[in-house]
């Protein structure tokens, strides 16, 4: 689906980038967890976004921002029926309806390893910006509600985000990588155990 970059006149519809806003997504979700026999959501933030546009400024930070969201509908639509949002500043969020785990994951790893780094000399270091941590969850195989589904697909995210460590000193891998939450809950069932208990 081609959009037109800036249609801010409808509501649904994000300003700067053209995909769907958050609500309409959140709408959306609660409907098809009730009514569909599967339902996979990734979630993806932008790596270091703030360091580009602190260094390039926000014009820069803006084009690159609608050049990874038009990347994201081209890879997520090729496959699949999907619903592209923004879900705050550099985030984005992918509905798959009637999508398996392994489909998302598969669609996931396409979108990661279509952004390029761009190298930022910071501190008299090069580090990376602009790359894709992506965080996965999926109905009715690791929850049972749309809430379950944002909730698992976030935490999934902030462990692919983890700077290095888990709180307990675990080493871990952070950034540019894809996660599903039941990866995360198959590798560190102790720390899992908070969220398995949580009340969706």
């Amino acid at each position: 689906m081609d959009l037109v970059i800036g249609m801010g006149q409808d509501e649904n519809y994000d300003p700067l980038t053209g995909v769907l806003t958050i609500k309409w997504a959140r709408e959306k979700l609660d409907f098809l967890v009730a009514h569909s026999s599967q339902v996979a959501l990734i979630m993806i933030d932008v790596d270091r976004m703030k360091l580009l546009n602190d260094t390039y400024g926000h014009y820069r930070g803006d084009e690159e921002l609608i050049r990874i969201a038009r990347e994201i509908e081209k890879i997520s639509g090729a496959n699949t029926d999907a619903l592209v949002c923004r879900f705050g500043g550099d985030e984005f969020l992918i509905v798959l309806n009637e999508a398996s785990s392994e489909t998302a994951h598969q669609i996931a790893e396409k979108i990661r390893a279509s952004q390029k780094p761009i190298f930022i000399r910071s501190d008299e270091k090069e580090i990376a910006a602009l790359t894709l941590s992506i965080g996965i969850a999926h109905f009715p195989t690791h929850v049972s509600t749309s809430e379950g589904l944002m909730r698992a697909a976030d935490l999934a995210l902030i462990k692919a985000k983890d700077s290095g460590r888990l709180p307990d000193g675990t080493p871990y891998i952070g950034r540019n990588r894809v996660m599903a939450i039941g990866d995360f809950l198959d590798e560190f069932p102790e720390q899992s155990a908070k969220f398995l208990n949580q009340p969706e």
